[in-house]
């Protein structure tokens, strides 16, 4: 039994992604169904309940308001993707930027979800731009400073 309720005790901040879920198991599992799988499951003490939670608590965050009105982000934001990720849709990144105010947006036609793994030093070098710039820029807003 978990030590809280997910519908009481638990805040959502945003909806960060939308992926389609695939129910796959081990092949040692002897569930090969998912009418199976919820009998092997119902099976458990406590594992049924803990499941439907985890849904619960993801269908009440579609329902709350968002816990902040304005959802600017107002710091640089240097946004990386790759366009043949197939967890998170290319869309979602060029639909961020209308919460930032300051942000860019480098995609990479080619790439999948591990741009830091495929192309680690096209990255690393964006990175190490973006954060000279973002320092830049977070200097500028000092008071008194004249960079």
């Amino acid at each position: 039994k978990v030590s809280y309720d997910p519908q009481r005790d638990i805040t959502p901040l945003t909806l960060i992604a939308s992926v389609p879920y695939l129910l796959m198991s081990h092949n040692t599992l002897p569930a090969r169904d998912i009418a199976s799988l919820l009998k092997l499951a119902r099976s458990q003490p406590g594992a049924l309940t803990a499941m439907i939670n985890w849904y619960r608590a993801a269908l009440v965050s579609l329902r709350k308001p968002a816990l902040f009105p304005d959802p600017t982000v107002r710091v640089p934001v240097a946004i990386l993707w790759g366009e043949k990720d197939t967890f998170l849709h290319p869309d979602m990144a060029h639909a961020s930027l209308q919460y930032c105010e300051n942000a860019t947006l480098t995609t990479f036609p080619e790439n999948t979800h591990w741009l830091q793994h495929e192309c680690p030093e096209e990255v690393s070098r964006l990175l190490i731009d973006f954060f000279a710039y973002a320092k830049k820029a977070s200097m500028s807003r000092l008071p008194g400073n004249t960079q």
